[in-house]
């Protein structure tokens, strides 16, 4: 019950900061971006049977992945755990009867919920801008699966964030990882011997998902069991240092 009770409370200060309501933008920047592009290039778009929703849908979640996702996930982890620590609040939280754990994964549950806003203003961004733009029809049966999994993916990085966070008690250190994650991200992508590494860089296992889903992989690169099993293999490590990192953190 008490983990419900912080969601609430952070929930309740996220409506009230201008931070938190800000990164919510995060969401609309990618589907603005290639708004831009396709109204500068439409009538070479459509001469070429390339002005469909499906490539505007996919265009815009791979350039979230790539370049925002992993930012983003970093900023919130920084800012929902280093916030008592910023105001000196954190021992008059864990006296009002809450216990470390339950704060702790109630931090961790509030950001997974913020993660799913995020992706949802995303997937709300490119439905508007699409229709604006009158996208021409295509096959969209491979976004909702690619978007699915990039959030599971996005939602298992948050405790590696968490992690960072715990221990360096810094928001820039946890904000500079993920930017570094995001880069790292990047060059595994452009650079075609650091691409069989991408499903299992937690940084980019949902980008390398989004590739096979959009048919954009060679097929000697696709191991999404083992990527699953590793993704998975490094949360769980995350929750358990965080968990105990927190149990003997001192909050005197």
């Amino acid at each position: 019950m008490n983990t419900v009770r912080v969601i609430s409370v952070e929930g309740y200060k996220a409506v009230r900061s201008r931070i938190w309501l800000a990164s919510l933008l995060i969401g609309t920047m990618s589907p603005l971006l290639f708004a831009l592009a396709y109204t500068l290039r439409r009538a070479n778009l459509i001469l070429n049977g390339n002005y469909t929703w499906a490539g505007f849908e996919q265009n815009s979640a791979f350039f979230f992945s790539v370049f925002l996702a992993c930012a983003m996930v970093g900023g919130l982890a920084g800012l929902a755990l280093t916030d008592e620590s910023r105001f000196n609040t954190l021992k008059s939280v864990l006296t009002s009867g809450i216990t470390r754990s339950e704060y702790l994964f109630g931090k961790l549950l509030f950001v997974a919920l913020w993660v799913i806003a995020e992706v949802a203003v995303l997937v709300l961004t490119v439905f508007i801008v699409g229709a604006a733009l009158g996208l021409n029809g295509g096959d969209m049966t491979t976004y909702w699966p690619a978007l699915l999994t990039e959030t599971v993916c996005l939602l298992a990085l948050a405790p590696i964030f968490f992690m960072v966070a715990i221990r360096t008690n810094n928001f820039f250190a946890v904000a500079g990882m993920g930017v570094a994650f995001s880069f790292v991200t990047l060059l595994l992508n452009l650079f075609g011997t650091g691409r069989p590494y991408m499903g299992y860089f937690p940084g980019s296992t949902g980008t390398a998902y989004m590739l096979i889903y959009s048919n954009q992989w060679g097929k000697q690169y696709n191991d999404p069991l083992a990527w699953a099993i590793t993704l998975a293999v490094y949360t769980v490590a995350a929750i358990i240092a965080t968990w105990v990192a927190m149990q003997r953190r001192d909050v005197q």
